[in-house]
């Protein structure tokens, strides 16, 4: 997986994502929270999701509809009022509020805002 994730997200970065959860189980705990906290700073520079050619904003964790009240996500540890990785399972989506990674909304392919 590159470091680099795009400005958007797209179908594929949930296969990336499991792909990543793979590797940091394989990785010593040093270098897994050196690759998290990477990842989740780069999620921070997708601030929107592009769905059916409309710039919709991403939600913080937190700040969810039926937000949980735990301190960080359960699915990808994103701490509250920080955006989810991208791929994470709790994250919803901004356009009709289900999760984002198996709504039926269509996540175009060009870049969200950064």
């Amino acid at each position: 997986m590159s470091g680099d994730l795009g400005a958007v997200f797209t179908p594929d970065l949930y296969c990336q994502r499991r792909s990543l959860i793979s590797l940091v189980r394989s990785m010593s705990g040093d270098d897994w929270k050196q690759k998290w906290q990477r990842e989740l700073q780069e999620a921070q520079n997708v601030t929107q999701f592009v769905i059916n050619s409309r710039e919709y904003d991403r939600i913080r964790y937190g700040f969810e509809e039926d937000a949980m009240k735990h301190p960080k996500c359960d699915d990808c540890g994103a701490p509250r009022g920080m955006f989810h990785l991208l791929g994470c399972d709790i994250e919803a989506c901004p356009r009709c509020g289900g999760q984002a990674i198996s709504c039926d909304c269509f996540y175009d392919e060009k870049p969200g805002k950064t």
